[in-house]
């Protein structure tokens, strides 16, 4: 599990959603400005090799503009054809993605639209850590 803790909130979702949900934010326009390192780690040891992505759950944090930007992606990937964009965005995308095509079609349910919206709010609260 993926726990993306604020400063008054925490969620948890699936390592597979959390890594299909960054990437429909950045085929709806979030440019990732890469997060920070914290001091160290639970177990109080400094990471070693970290690379600044959202992805591994090391304690790392997401700024509060960049959390802002990604919040505002999120909004824009609940328009009604949020998937449309999604399918033609793969086509001239120059990212490569880990999530197939069909994949983002989750986003069109009501839970995969509900789970954007809570995210999207969680994340323009604030920073948060990933862990």
């Amino acid at each position: 599990m993926i726990e993306l803790r604020g400063r008054h909130n925490t969620l948890r979702l699936s390592p597979t959603v959390w890594t299909m949900t960054l990437e429909l934010a950045r085929l709806s326009g979030w440019q990732p400005a890469g997060t920070e390192l914290g001091d160290e780690t639970e177990d109080g040891e400094p990471l070693v090799g970290w690379l600044m992505q959202y992805t591994s759950s090391n304690g790392q944090f997401v700024s509060a503009a960049d959390a802002e930007r990604l919040s505002v992606a999120l909004d824009r990937a609940l328009s009604p054809d949020n998937v449309a964009i999604a399918h033609r965005s793969i086509q001239d995308c120059d990212i490569a993605l880990h999530t197939p095509p069909g994949g983002f079609e989750w986003f069109a349910t009501e839970a995969g639209r509900a789970h954007l919206r809570a995210l999207g709010r969680f994340c323009g609260t604030g920073p948060f850590a990933v862990l």
